[in-house]
């Protein structure tokens, strides 16, 4: 009397668990968002089928309804952690035997968290279990399968789980299954995120996107690019353009050619580019004169000369298949071996910071030292000998 008692207990516990998981679904608007971590407790019921391939000469338990307890860890969007336990009693109409029917089940799970089943997310398990017959003494069996189930996440704390397990006995070499359904509550990890609230970048992107066009559809949107007029700064737009907050059309690789124009789509950063956002060549030979400043008979630049050579080094980028020539020279002071050899150290020195301080390829870059060949001023003046220690710069097409 008392077992049947329990039993019909389990089973009223098992139908409240299944009207409770189903009150949620029915008062939930929509599947929230799955978090990507989360730990978990809950309650189930399960169904559980002893022997269903006969292989036992025993006589095995009727099908009996398992109540239990389950706690897990979602570690990542893909992978779970789950321990599980569950008892009852049960009978046997063939023996008319009586006895507790309980399972320790430890399972590892793997979910296809880009797929949905309905509004559910499917997922696939390994599990191990623990199976414990108790009539006039234990007896263990060591039991392996696999789960197969549905998930959905139907607030930001509770969860419905329902699934499937076969089950093989290592000892008595049968199959057994059990089909359940499991409330959880989540808690930890990400748990707070919900696509029900502003929390989530989707749900803001679509509310902007509502807002945008509540706004054009108030104030007018002329272009019909889905930017009210009182704010567009582009209100021209072509039909069908893809267009930022602004209203202006999207330029992906950020040339200045929008990206209905663009014929030449990526372009590097900084190149210079034509109007049909391809990189243009350097059509003539380009000739500048540096005055660099250097500590007195060193070749070490001066940081007050720096900017010149990031302006230098912008132009490099603007053409990247442009060549570049540093010609070093020297006033007259000292001899002509000494000011080739200062002059050389000096291009040089020019170079290593294009290098070194703006990422310039050293492939790209010649250097040459002049000495104090090719005066530009008087050299018997301090005025003449300032202009002539410079750095020339020839930028020219490879090709």
């Amino acid at each position: 009397m008392k077992r049947s008692t329990l039993s019909r207990s389990a089973l009223n516990s098992a139908i409240a668990l299944t009207v409770l998981t189903s009150t949620f679904s029915a008062t939930a608007s929509a599947a929230e968002e799955m978090p990507e971590r989360f730990f978990y407790f809950g309650a189930h019921a399960s169904q559980y089928f002893s022997d269903i391939n006969s292989a036992s000469d025993n006589d095995k338990p009727d099908d009996t309804t398992l109540p239990g307890i389950q706690a897990g860890y979602r570690f990542n969007p893909s992978w779970s952690l789950q321990l599980w336990w569950e008892r009852n009693s049960f009978s046997s109409t063939t023996d008319n035997f009586e006895g507790d029917l309980s399972n320790i089940i430890a399972s590892a799970r793997y979910h296809f968290s880009d797929t949905s089943l309905l509004g559910f997310e499917p997922y696939m398990g390994a599990a191990i279990a623990d199976y414990v017959i108790d009539v006039d003494k234990e007896r263990n069996d060591t039991l392996i399968g696999a789960e197969f189930g549905l998930q959905q996440r139907l607030r930001p704390h509770w969860l419905i789980d329902f699934g499937a397990r076969p089950l093989y006995s290592l000892d008595s070499e049968r199959w057994d299954a059990e089909a359940y359904v499991a409330l959880n509550f989540l808690f930890g990890g990400d748990t707070n995120k919900s696509n029900g609230t502003e929390t989530t970048s989707e749900a803001t992107a679509q509310k902007t996107a509502v807002q945008d066009v509540t706004t054009a559809t108030v104030f007018g949107d002329k272009d019909g690019d889905g930017i009210s007029d009182g704010i567009d700064q582009c209100p021209e737009t072509a039909a069908g353009a893809s267009v930022d907050t602004n209203g202006c059309e999207i330029d992906s690789d950020n040339d200045g050619v929008s990206d209905s124009l663009d014929q030449c789509p990526g372009s590097a950063a900084r190149v210079k580019v034509d109007a049909q956002g391809c990189k243009e060549m350097l059509q003539n030979t380009v000739r500048e004169t540096l005055y660099i400043e250097f500590a007195h008979n060193t070749a070490n630049v001066a940081d007050d000369s720096v900017k010149q050579i990031e302006t230098l080094s912008e132009k490099l980028y603007q053409y990247p298949d442009a060549q570049l020539t540093l010609e070093g020279y020297t006033d007259s002071s000292g001899s002509a071996a000494y000011n080739k050899r200062l002059s050389q150290q000096r291009a040089d020195g020019v170079k290593q910071v294009l290098i070194d301080r703006f990422g310039i390829d050293a492939a790209r870059i010649t250097a040459v030292g002049k000495g104090e060949e090719s005066p530009i001023a008087d050299n018997s003046t301090a005025d003449g000998q300032r202009k002539n220690r410079r750095v020339e710069v020839l930028l020219s097409n490879s090709n």
